[in-house]
């Protein structure tokens, strides 16, 4: 999970593939170009007919049209004809799966059309639906998105750099699959780590500490040597920022370092006596909120970090004018996404001579909070992320001797790993994606999380909605290479064979199975509920959508019902607007198809996120995609 890895636009070496290589002893994706390529080129083909023209032809796609065109097609039947009796079973196997209307063949074709016609759906026969298996074995297109839509994506037709002979009307086939289905169990692994992989975000209001404190805690377990540090406090002292060394090991940025700020999420890694954790350093402004989001989707886990000085807590926590803080801001944010368990780091407390007063009385204002928010796991530890007091081992100051608590890494060891989707399709979203043409993991890559499932090196992925397939070639976990990556890591991906324009490829985008590929879609229902709002949510309301890293503007179609927040039961339906605090169904739709999925699938691909006038005000859950 680097950041911004500088990109490169030196291109993979191409990939030799083996003179021998037969289709049908790999994966079913690959015989499916070839299968896929034919049918292009031929219309509308029975698989098993396509299949044994194609090994007739040794896997020639021009021997194989040729076959096919060269064998005699059945005649269409007269109206007369279909009145007589059934059709021949021969003539069923024929038509394949594909459904030629209510009553099958058109009643008033006569024999002199059918009796010299190749085999090419008319255009008026292609716009009906072709009812396609959802199994990799019988699927003879896995590589069009699973809707019901036109074939328009090169995934499907790929370009083998000849002009393609399509016949008229084939973008107008359309596919049934459900939109909806429930994924089946794909793989039967267990996660077997020895030390439960974690993934916590550092979030809090604007100057709070953050970075300072996961700087030093980074320094204080060895990860960062002492020559560094010096480095950065001479360097950070030049420019008038005399405490900001510490906060420079994750604040790598020119612009970062001038304004003392974090814009990016930094990204770290440690390890416990009995966690690997993977460290996301979100930033505290106001003005990268987006940012934010993007770095707390990924998380597992969280740790609030809060300005104890006087003025600073209250500053945070209610904001300035109508707008609340970034504590309050984030600490919602967070629940949002999914986050239950909570450290709250209330830092900067040596500048009150460790109160324990001032202490207690933000946990009377924080605790409340929290829980009506949510959050079932919550921690309060008091510490000095400058001064490194409470971070790695117990407090030698005496005015500290009142807190008898564990320390921060003592409280990261026990964060709880939350359930995984081991057994799902693969999915990962990507946070980033760029060109290398040196170091250990070269060529096209792309990083981010790991939200559901395994990959191994040699799968074959799809990249949507960019219309890219792909090879894994190398798999790297915080820097170090590996063969197989599962649900919660981060990880960095590089491939081959790849197909597509890689330029196409942006953060938001997902990699996912050939065989249960992500749906892409424009219109959705969401269960949602508002925040405190000042302006009410109505019907025909522009937002901005955020889905793990996509940024997308969704218009507000419709307010289906409101209902009890608690229970769910329905109190109105169709209302005129939703105020602050409530709960409802709203209907959706997007400009341009992006990639989502229900809750009850992926918890982290189905959560989401609207604001508007830089305001968070709605978050929630995927009910049902619709087109």
């Amino acid at each position: 999970m680097a950041r911004h890895r500088g990109i490169r636009q030196d291109l993979m070496d191409d990939y030799d593939e083996n003179e021998d290589f037969d289709p049908m002893d790999d994966d079913e994706s690959s015989a499916d170009y070839y299968i896929t390529q034919v049918i292009a080129k031929t219309g509308a083909m029975p698989r098993d007919k396509v299949i044994k023209a194609l090994e007739a032809a040794d896997w020639d796609i021009n021997g194989a049209v040729k076959i096919l065109k060269q064998r005699p097609q059945p005649q269409a039947k007269s109206a007369t004809q279909i009145k007589q009796g059934p059709i021949p079973s021969s003539q069923g196997k024929q038509g394949g799966n594909f459904s030629q209307g209510k009553q099958g063949a058109k009643s008033n074709q006569s024999e002199k059309q059918g009796k010299n016609q190749t085999h090419q759906l008319k255009p008026e026969i292609q716009t009906k639906i072709v009812d396609i298996p959802t199994s990799k074995k019988n699927n003879p297109l896995p590589n069009i998105k699973p809707k019901i839509e036109p074939i328009k994506s090169p995934v499907s037709i790929q370009n083998t750099g000849e002009k393609q002979n399509i016949p008229n009307g084939y973008e107008e086939i359309k596919i049934q699959r459900k939109l909806n289905m429930d994924y089946p169990d794909v793989n039967n692994e267990i996660l077997q780590a020895t030390k439960p992989k974690i993934n916590l975000v550092v979030i809090g209001h604007v100057d709070a500490g953050k970075s300072t404190l996961m700087g030093h805690l980074l320094y204080k377990m060895g990860y960062v040597d002492q020559k560094t540090i010096y480095k950065y406090e001479k360097e950070s002292k030049a420019i008038g920022k005399d405490s900001f060394h510490f906060a420079w090991v994750l604040d790598a940025g020119t612009e970062e370092r001038q304004r003392g700020v974090t814009i990016d999420v930094g990204c770290g890694h440690f390890t416990t006596n009995n966690r690997e954790i993977t460290l996301l350093d979100a930033p505290g402004h106001k003005d990268f909120i987006p940012n934010m989001i993007s770095g707390a989707a990924q998380a597992d886990a969280a740790v609030l970090v809060i300005d104890s000085s006087k003025g600073e807590f209250e500053k945070g926590f209610e904001g300035e004018g109508h707008q609340h803080g970034q504590t309050k801001e984030h600490s919602f944010l967070a629940r949002a996404l999914g986050i239950t368990h909570i450290i709250v780091a209330i830092n900067k407390l040596d500048t009150a001579n460790w109160d324990q007063g001032r202490f207690e009385q933000i946990i009377r204002t924080l605790d409340p909070f929290l829980k009506r928010a949510g959050f079932k796991e919550v921690f309060f530890i008091p510490i000095s992320g400058l001064k490194g007091i409470n971070l790695i081992e117990k407090s030698p100051t005496v005015e500290l001797e009142w807190y008898i608590g564990p320390t921060l890494i003592e409280l990261i060891d026990c964060i709880p790993q939350p359930p995984r989707s081991i057994k799902k399709p693969f999915r990962l979203c990507i946070m980033d994606a760029y060109k290398l043409s040196h170091g250990s993991i070269i060529g096209q890559v792309v990083t981010g999380k790991i939200e559901g499932g395994t990959v191994k090196l040699g799968d074959r992925l799809a990249i949507v909605p960019a219309n890219i397939t792909c090879v894994v070639k190398n798999i790297e976990i915080n820097g170090v290479f590996a063969e197989k990556a599962v649900v919660g890591e981060s990880a960095d991906l590089s491939f081959r064979e790849v197909t597509g324009d890689f330029t196409l490829v942006v953060p938001g985008n997902v990699v996912c199975s050939m065989d249960y590929m992500i749906p892409q879609i424009r219109k959705f229902q969401a269960k949602v509920f508002t925040f405190e709002i000042l302006f009410p949510i109505t019907r025909g309301m522009k937002l901005v959508m955020f889905v793990q890293s996509l940024k997308v503007i969704v218009t507000v179609i419709k307010l289906l019902t409101q209902i009890d927040g608690t229970t769910g039961k329905i109190i109105k339906t169709n209302p005129r607007c939703f105020t602050k605090n409530t709960a409802g169904v709203i209907e959706a739709e997007t400009d341009h198809k992006i990639c989502l999925e229900k809750f009850t699938n992926y918890k982290s691909l189905g959560r989401v996120l609207f604001r508007d006038r830089s305001e968070t005000v709605m978050a929630g859950m995927i009910l049902e995609l619709i087109e």
